[in-house]
């Protein structure tokens, strides 16, 4: 994980061209938590994969079981289940 400078939000300003010097403390007011963006990228992670995104076309679809989704995807039901898996968590 990247090295995050500590500097308070008052001390940030650009040298190069900044219009208005208050908007990364705008930004900063509203960014949301840290929390909130490992989340999403759990989340982003967890769909990042074809088979994933196939299963959930799917089941947007339908609501179907494991061995049906093991048909529809030609894929064993212990790997269609460890995908659900990964979805879940």
């Amino acid at each position: 994980m990247p090295t995050r400078l500590k500097r308070s939000i008052e001390e940030i300003t650009c040298d190069t061209y900044n219009s208005d010097p208050t908007r990364v403390r705008r930004v900063a007011k509203e960014m949301p938590p840290e929390e909130n963006f490992e989340e999403t990228a759990r989340l982003l992670k967890a769909v990042a994969d074809p088979v994933r995104l196939r299963i959930l076309y799917a089941l947007s679809n339908e609501p179907l079981c494991v061995c049906e989704l093991s048909v529809l995807l030609d894929m064993s039901m212990p790997a269609v289940s460890h995908h659900l898996r990964i979805l879940l968590s």
